[in-house]
C-alpha cells in the first residue's frame, strides 16, 4: 500500500509529527526532546501533562518543517483535512461540507483567544505566530464558542520587554515573493508594542489557460497584511492587550475559491446546460451551429482531459478581500486564588470572487435560420409572432459567456468573560460566560454580460444587470452560553475532571432569489421557438419553495413568513427564524503514575446549532431547516515519555454521532409521484472511530525523528430515501436496483419521481456503510531533521514524506466521488549563523510533482437536450481537488 521505504519506517512508528520546543530554533545537540508548553486547557501545561489529543507547532517547528499553512497541518496532524476552495476544516470526519454561512463549522478556529468563523488567521506565517494548537474531539467546557468535532487555537507573538526586530524574504517559482517585517520592544515602562506586516505575491497560475490573452489561474495572489499589538500592565494585579489587524487580497485566479482542481471530461455540447436556463456554451462545439467564436488553441476539445494543469475559459477569475478589519482584546486581574479575565473581539469581513460559470472556452456562435414550413399554418409557424408573411425565421446569435459573483459581507463580534483558579492545590476551576453575534449576507449571482434578451424579460420587471440566476440571502446569528470545569486530583496519580456547558443558539433573516430563463424547451413554454426575438422567461414564481406545507396548509418549520414576490424588482423573498439549545459537557479520568506517563479517559457531547439551507446554490428551497448535530464522543490515550529521547502519544476514539447536516437530494415520503428536492438532510446516525499515533525521536545526537499514523473509519449507520443527483436512478449503486415503472412506484410506499433523461423513476437509495466526506481512512506522515554543526553556524536538513488515502467528496459512496491516495515528499534546508542573526532555506515541496488530493471529488450529471429537444445524458464529469504542483525556493531571515 506504501510507496516508498521512507513511509515504511513511518508505519514502524505509527506516529503523527509533533511540534518542538518553543526555545529551541534547531534540534539540541544531544539527543533530548524539550518540552513544548501549551494553553489548550486555558492555562500553561506541558502538551504531555493535556488529557487531549493534541497536536501543536510552534514558529520554530513551522520553519524547520516548512509550515506555511492549513493544508500544510492537515499533513501532519491526524484525522484533519481541510478544503482549500471552500476554507471547510474536518477533524475524524466530523465537518461541514456547504458554504451556506447559515449553517455553522464543526471545528472552532479561535485567534488569541477569540473565536473567528474564517481559517485565515491560523494561516498567518511563522514570524507571526508563536503556535498553533489543534485539538481533537468536541471542546465547549473551557471555551467560549461551541465545537462539535475540534477546535484550534492560533496564538500570536506577543509584544517584548526588549526590542528585536526581523525581515524575511523570499523567492520561488511561479513569480513567487514574499517580504515580512516585524518589530517588537518596549515603549516606557509596563507599556509594550509589537508591529507585523508582511505582502505574498504570486504572478504565475499553477493552471494555463489555453485561450489566448488569459491569464493563468491557481495561486495567483497579491495579499498584505497589517497588525499593531499593544500590552500593558495596569499595577501589580491587572495587565491587557490589544490586537488591530488588516487583511487585504487584490487576487487573481487565488486564493480561497480559486482554481484548485480539473474536470477530465468533454464540453457538454447539448442545446441547453444542466441548468436549463441558458443556452449551453458547449452547444458551440455541436456542429447545430454557426459562426462559432473559440479562440482556445485546443478548440473544442477539454485540454484538462489531456493535462490536469490546463484548462479553458474566456472569462479570468479574481478573488478579492477588502474592509477586512480584525480586532481582539484581552484584559485580565489577578485574585488571590484565581484571575479573571475578559476575551473579547469582532471582525468586518468582505471576500469577492468572480469567476467563469459556462465552464469552457466558446463566447458567440449562431444558431441557423428556421425554415418557414408551408404544410403549416401561420400560427403553428417555428416564429409565428414574427413571421407573418411566410418568411424564415430570423437567426438567434447566442452569447454563452457567463460570470458568477460571489461575496460574503458579514460582522461578528465575541464576548467571554472566565474566571479560573490558580493556585496548586487539588482542586481547579474554571467557569466562564459567552456571547456571540454574526450579521451577513452571502449575494451569489450568474450574469449573461453580452445576452440582451435578459435585460427584459416578457412577464417580469427589468433585469437590467443581466442576471439568470440572483440570490440575496442575509441572516443574523446570535448565541449565549455559560460553561464550567472541575478538575479534582483525588488521589496522588488519579485526577477527576467533569464539565458542564449550557448553549443557545437563534439564527433569523431572509432569502431573496429570481430566476430568468430563455424561452426554450425546459424554460417551461411550449413550443420551442428559434430566432432572434427569442424572449426571457422569469420563471421565479414556478422555482422557488412557497415555505407552506401543502399537507397542512401552515408554514414549514423554520420559516416565520411565507413567500412573496416583489413585483417591483421579481425578487421572491421569505422570512427564516429558528433557535437550537443544549447541554452538553464532559467527564474524565486522569492516571498519572510518575511524571512520564499520563494515561486518560474521557467522555464528552458535543453539539452544532441547526441552521437553514438559505440559498445560494437553490433559491428557496421547499424545506430550509435542519436540525442541531449531536456528537457522544468515548476516548482513551496514552502520553509516555522514554527519558529525554521519546515520546509516543496514542489514542483510540468512538463517535456516535447523529444528525450530520449533509445537503442532499431527497424525495418526499408520502407515497405517490413527488418533486425531489435539495435540502439539508440530518442523517440520522453516523460513526466515527479509530486510532492515532504521534511519535517524536531522538535516537543520537542532532537527529530527530517524527511520525505519525490515523486510522478514520467514519461511516453512515442510518440513512435512506436519499437520491444521488449524480445516479438519480441508482443504475451505478452497489445493489443495482433496476428503474421502476410509473405503476410500480405509485404503488411502493415509498415516492418517486421521474427522471426525464433515462425515462425510469427515481427512487430513494440506502446508504447506510457509506463512507463520511473527507475522512480518508488512513494517513501517514514523517520527517527527520538532521543538524551539522560548525563554527561558523549550523545546517539543519528536512525531509518529509506524507500518504493519504482515498477519500470521498460526498455521502454517495461512488467512484466518481472519490479521490485516489497520493503521496508528496517535501525537502528543506535550513543554514543559521552561530550568532542567530540570519538563516537562510532552501526548500521543495511536492519535489516529485504527484498529483495530491486535498479533498474527495465531486461528480455532475452532464445532462441537456439535443436540437430536437429530445432529453439526454452525455455521461459523468468528476472534479478532482488538488493540492499545489512541485514549488521551491529561498528565503532569507535576518534578524536585529
Amino acid at each position: 500500500m506504501f510507496a516508498s521505504g521512507a513511509l515504511l519506517l513511518a508505519a514502524a512508528f505509527g506516529t503523527a509529527a509533533q511540534a518542538q520546543t518553543r526555545p529551541a530554533a534547531a534540534p539540541a545537540a544531544s539527543n533530548t526532546i524539550e518540552e513544548l508548553v501549551v494553553t489548550a486547557e486555558k492555562r500553561e501545561q506541558s502538551l504531555q501533562d493535556v488529557p487531549v489529543a493534541i497536536t501543536a507547532f510552534s514558529s520554530q517547528t513551522r520553519d524547520l518543517l516548512g509550515i506555511n499553512s492549513v493544508q500544510d497541518m492537515t499533513n501532519f496532524t491526524p484525522g484533519l483535512t481541510y478544503n482549500n476552495s471552500g476554507d471547510r476544516i474536518s477533524l475524524r470526519g466530523v465537518g461541514r461540507v456547504t458554504n451556506v454561512q447559515a449553517a455553522d463549522g464543526a471545528v472552532a478556529i479561535y485567534s488569541d483567544g477569540v473565536f473567528t468563523s474564517s481559517t485565515f488567521e491560523a494561516s498567518k506565517q511563522p514570524l507571526f505566530i508563536d503556535r498553533v494548537e489543534v485539538l481533537r474531539g468536541p471542546q465547549g467546557t473551557l471555551y467560549g464558542r461551541n465545537s462539535i468535532g475540534g477546535a484550534i487555537n492560533v496564538i500570536s507573538k506577543r509584544p517584548s520587554n526588549d526590542f528585536s526586530a526581523e525581515v524575511r524574504a523570499t523567492i520561488g517559482n511561479y513569480n513567487y515573493s514574499a517580504l515580512q517585517a516585524t518589530i517588537s520592544g518596549p515603549i516606557t515602562e509596563g507599556l509594550r508594542f509589537r508591529l507585523n506586516a508582511s505582502r505574498e505575491k504570486q504572478d504565475k497560475g499553477y493552471y494555463t489557460n489555453v485561450v489566448p490573452g488569459q491569464p493563468s489561474a491557481g495561486n495567483v495572489i497579491d495579499q498584505t497584511y497589517f497588525e499593531l499589538q499593544v500590552a500593558a500592565d495596569f499595577g501589580e494585579h491587572a495587565d491587557g492587550w490589544i490586537k488591530v489587524s488588516n487583511f487585504g487580497w487584490n487576487n487573481g485566479d487565488g486564493g480561497l475559491g480559486g482554481r484548485a482542481g480539473y474536470t477530465p471530461f468533454p464540453y457538454n455540447t447539448t442545446q441547453e446546460n444542466s441548468t436549463n436556463f441558458y443556452l449551453n456554451q458547449g452547444f458551440g462545439c455541436s456542429g447545430f451551429t454557426t459562426n462559432v467564436v473559440n479562440a482556445a488553441s485546443t478548440g473544442c476539445v477539454n485540454p484538462a482531459i489531456n493535462d490536469p494543469r490546463k484548462f479553458a475559459t474566456n472569462t479570468a477569475s479574481t478573488v478579492s478581500l477588502d474592509e477586512t478589519y480584525v480586532v481582539a482584546a484581552q484584559y485580565n486581574y489577578h485574585f488571590d486564588g484565581f484571575d479573571a479575565r475578559y476575551i473579547g473581539g469582532g471582525t468586518n469581513y468582505h471576500y469577492t470572487l468572480t469567476q467563469d460559470n459556462d465552464g469552457g472556452p466558446v463566447s458567440a456562435y449562431t444558431i441557423p435560420l428556421n425554415a418557414f414550413n408551408p404544410a403549416l399554418p401561420i400560427a403553428a409557424q417555428p416564429c409565428a409572432a414574427t413571421n407573418l408573411f411566410g418568411g424564415n425565421c430570423p437567426a438567434l446569435r447566442i452569447f454563452p459567456t457567463a460570470i458568477t459573483t460571489y461575496q460574503e459581507r458579514k460582522q461578528w463580534i465575541s464576548h467571554e468573560v472566565n474566571l479560573a483558579s490558580t493556585g496548586d492545590g487539588a482542586l481547579q476551576w474554571l467557569a466562564g460566560a459567552y456571547y456571540y453575534h454574526e450579521a451577513y449576507r452571502q449575494p451569489v449571482s450568474v450574469q449573461l454580460p453580452n445576452q440582451p434578451q435578459f435585460a427584459a424579460p416578457i412577464n417580469g420587471p427589468r433585469n437590467s444587470n443581466l442576471y439568470w440566476y440572483d440570490t440575496r440571502p442575509q441572516f443574523q446569528d446570535e448565541s449565549y452560553a455559560g460553561f464550567g470545569q472541575i478538575d479534582w486530583k483525588f488521589a496522588d496519580a488519579f485526577k477527576l475532571t467533569v464539565g458542564l456547558r449550557y448553549s443557545h443558539d437563534h439564527k433569523f433573516g431572509q432569502e431573496e432569489a429570481r430566476l430568468i430563463c430563455f424561452a426554450l424547451i425546459g424554460c417551461g413554454t411550449s413550443p420551442e421557438v428559434l430566432g432572434s426575438f427569442t424572449p426571457a422567461v422569469d420563471i421565479t414564481s414556478a422555482a422557488v419553495g412557497s415555505g407552506i406545507d401543502p399537507k397542512t396548509g401552515k408554514l414549514l418549520r423554520g420559516v416565520s413568513a411565507a413567500t412573496v414576490i416583489d413585483p417591483a424588482t421579481g425578487l421572491a423573498k421569505r422570512l427564516l427564524d429558528a433557535s437550537w439549545e443544549a447541554t452538553t459537557g464532559t467527564a474524565g479520568l486522569e492516571w498519572q503514575p510518575d511524571r512520564d506517563t499520563l494515561a486518560f479517559v474521557k467522555f464528552s457531547r458535543g453539539y452544532k446549532a441547526g441552521g437553514f439551507n438559505s440559498g445560494i446554490t437553490a433559491p428557496l428551497v421547499t424545506n430550509p431547516f435542519t436540525d442541531a448535530e449531536h456528537n457522544n464522543a468515548y476516548e482513551i490515550g496514552l502520553k509516555r515519555s522514554f527519558g529525554r529521547t521519546l515520546q509516543v502519544n496514542l489514542a483510540a476514539y468512538y463517535y456516535d454521532y447523529s444528525n450530520f447536516q449533509a445537503p442532499v437530494t431527497i424525495i418526499p415520503t408520502g407515497g405517490g409521484v413527488a418533486t425531489a428536492q435539495t435540502v439539508f438532510f440530518n442523517v440520522p446516525k453516523a460513526i466515527s472511530k479509530g486510532f492515532e499515533a504521534e511519535v517524536t525521536w531522538a535516537p543520537i545526537d542532532n537527529l530527530r525523528l517524527q511520525a505519525s499514523y490515523s486510522y478514520t473509519d467514519a461511516y453512515i449507520d442510518q440513512a435512506s430515501g436519499l437520491v444521488d443527483p449524480t445516479d438519480p436512478t441508482a443504475i451505478n449503486a452497489k445493489a443495482r436496483p433496476v428503474g421502476l415503472t410509473q405503476a410500480q412506484c405509485v404503488a411502493t410506499p415509498a415516492a418517486c419521481s421521474l427522471d426525464i433523461y433515462t425515462g425510469q423513476y427515481q427512487r430513494g437509495q440506502d446508504l447506510s456503510g457509506n463512507a463520511l466526506p473527507q475522512a480518508p481512512k488512513n494517513k501517514v506522515a514523517f520527517n527527520a531533521l538532521y543538524t551539522w554543526n560548525f563554527t561558523p553556524g549550523s545546517l539543519t536538513g528536512s525531509v518529509s514524506y506524507f500518504w493519504r488515502d482515498e477519500q470521498y467528496g460526498s455521502i454517495f459512496q461512488r467512484d466518481y466521488n472519490k479521490s485516489p491516495s497520493w503521496d508528496q515528499v517535501d525537502l528543506r534546508l535550513t543554514w543559521k549563523d552561530a550568532k542567530d542573526r540570519y538563516s537562510i532555506i532552501a526548500y521543495g515541496k511536492n519535489v516529485l510533482d504527484n498529483l495530491g488530493y486535498y479533498e474527495g471529488a465531486t461528480s455532475t450529471r452532464v445532462v441537456g437536450r439535443l436540437p430536437s429537444g429530445q432529453p439526454t445524458v452525455q455521461g459523468i464529469a468528476i472534479t478532482y481537488p488538488l493540492t499545489p504542483p512541485r514549488t521551491y525556493g529561498v528565503e532569507l531571515q535576518y534578524r536585529f
